[in-house]
């Protein structure tokens, strides 16, 4: 188990690239656990945002490519597990069930926790900047490292860590996705709620606010979540609902075009013709025509 430790220690971004607002694109060769120890700006995965907050985790697996915005200050874990059949064992391929199933970005129920883990496997202090050389270890460019040459004794006491570490990382992932299952059906309610408002008032001046408003939910927010799910804005959705409504009205009645605006939810004919014509490609009169003369 202690073989799979390929380094821990703790990081600092300001020590270790000073003057840089941006790290290197990198493809990280190992599973690297971290954990945050302030707010902060963006760290990328596969291209995908993270924003840095204190006391989440971050979990990434081999083959990821990774670059961060800076600066900021973790500790920080890193797994090694064989790839070669005749070194695999049971236990090793265990842990990288485990490792593979963790989520990207999560919260963490204890942070003290997985700071004593931490601690214990690196044996330094909470305050790890008051230590410059030691037996335990030493800075180099603002990164603890520690020496990795344990006591015989020690490494019963350092596996024991690390399968502890294990144990949170799989307690907190259970209760991330509980928590994400129930934001989910949440969020999925809230669509439902707002599609069904969209629905019975396109024909008046709806805007975000006013969906928004209607679920009780601010406007960014609504924004982000009917998006994650719709895969289209807000504004979009009910641009496309309104256009939609004046092709039927179009093509199965005789209603002047001032009342097709005006029932289709549109503030005067002029923008109904801009809008209608930037969707479908031709103005209102002239898709009324043609599919009057189809039929």
């Amino acid at each position: 188990m202690y073989s799979i430790l390929k380094s821990v220690g703790y990081f600092d971004s300001k020590l270790k690239f000073p003057g840089i607002e941006i790290t290197k694109k990198r493809v990280a060769t190992c599973y690297e656990i971290e954990l945050f120890l302030e707010d902060g700006t963006e760290s990328y995965l596969d291209g995908e945002p993270y924003i840095r907050e204190k006391y989440k985790v971050m979990c990434v697996r081999p083959g990821t490519e990774r670059y961060s915005h800076l600066h900021f200050s973790a500790f920080y874990l890193r797994l090694s597990l064989p790839e070669a059949e005749s070194e695999k064992t049971e236990e090793t391929e265990r842990i990288r069930r485990v490792l593979d199933s963790l989520p990207r970005y999560m919260s963490v129920e204890n942070p003290l926790e997985y700071i004593s883990v931490y601690q214990n496997l690196i044996r330094l202090d909470l305050e790890p900047s008051t230590i410059e050389v030691s037996e335990r270890g030493r800075f180099v460019e603002g990164e603890f490292v520690p020496n990795l040459n344990p006591a015989e004794g020690d490494v019963f006491l350092l596996e024991s860590e690390l399968y502890k570490f294990l144990c949170l990382l799989v307690r907190d992932t259970s209760r991330h996705e509980r928590r994400k299952q129930a934001s989910d059906k949440r969020h999925f309610r809230i669509v439902s709620d707002a599609l069904n408002f969209i629905d019975e008032n396109f024909s008046e001046p709806i805007c975000l606010e006013s969906i928004s408003a209607a679920v009780y939910l601010s406007p960014a927010y609504f924004q982000r979540i009917f998006t994650e799910i719709m895969r289209k804005s807000p504004s979009r959705y009910l641009v496309e609902k309104r256009v939609s409504h004046a092709r039927l009205l179009l093509t199965s009645s005789n209603i002047p075009m001032t009342e097709i605006a005006q029932k289709c939810g549109f503030s005067s004919q002029s923008y109904f013709n801009y809008v209608f014509k930037r969707e479908v490609g031709v103005c209102p009169g002239k898709y009324r025509a043609e599919s009057q003369n189809y039929y």
